[in-house]
């Protein structure tokens, strides 16, 4: 299989598991917080306040999770670790 074809189905199956949603529905994020770990939630957490419509959820995510690393409350690997599925989950705010 080729670095393509590759590239293209786990894109695929990425986007076939990151849930999708029309509208903001904080109760399907909700449910998707509670399938992140503890680093993920507070990583949630600490960005869900502030996600309006059109938000940059890249820079609120630097914004809101760079002060936990730096201030030891989570490990750097850790964050970056779980980055996409906390932006997934903050995606179904976003929308």
């Amino acid at each position: 299989m080729s670095f393509f074809s590759r590239s293209l189905l786990i894109a695929a199956l990425t986007l076939a598991c990151v849930p999708f949603s029309a509208t903001a529905d904080a109760g399907s994020a909700n449910a998707c917080r509670a399938t992140l770990p503890e680093v993920g939630q507070k990583m949630f957490d600490a960005v869900a306040p502030h996600v309006r419509a059109g938000s940059d959820l890249a820079a609120l995510m630097r914004t809101h999770v760079r002060p936990l690393v730096m201030g030891g409350a989570i490990a750097r690997a850790d964050a970056q670790a779980n980055a996409h599925a906390v932006g997934a989950c903050l995606k179904l705010l976003h929308d």
